[in-house]
């Protein structure tokens, strides 16, 4: 048998599994078909632009998602709520080391919801006695 036989038969197997499938049927559509599971959400990025500062310095956070119905953000200093947008950002200004959780889901419940963390640290200030004195009770050393 030729290779260009083999090609010829492979490529009618192929037509005939597609048509026997019902692909050819469904003319472009997208829905799923009864029994079948319908993709999570994909968070394209969750990202903030910087990770340590001092505190209440200014943070902006970031976030792409592909294929949501609804996308919320948690964390300190705003109540979880819907952000109404699949991609955007917001500022911050957090006291203490801080994480922010973005959320996202489909409104098919049986789709999980997908959720991607990030987290602030915020430098502490570490008070240290000055040089050639003692950080002890105050009482004097024996003098």
């Amino acid at each position: 048998m030729s290779a260009r036989s083999v090609i010829t038969i492979c490529f009618f197997s192929f037509v005939a599994l597609v048509f026997a499938s019902g692909a050819a049927g469904t003319k472009g559509c997208a829905c799923p078909k009864s029994g079948q599971l319908v993709s999570p959400p994909v968070i394209n990025y969750f990202s903030a632009n910087r990770d340590n500062i001092n505190p209440s310095e200014p943070v902006q956070i970031s976030w792409s998602v592909f294929d949501a119905d609804t996308v919320w953000i948690e964390g300190p200093g705003i109540p979880k709520r819907s952000v109404n947008n699949k991609f955007g950002s917001m500022g911050v200004n957090p006291m203490v080391t801080s994480t922010y959780t973005l959320s996202a889901t489909r409104s098919d419940p049986t789709v999980p919801i997908v959720e991607q963390s990030i987290t602030i640290h915020v430098k502490t200030s570490q008070f240290s006695p000055p040089k050639g004195t003692t950080s002890g009770t105050g009482e004097c050393d024996g003098h």
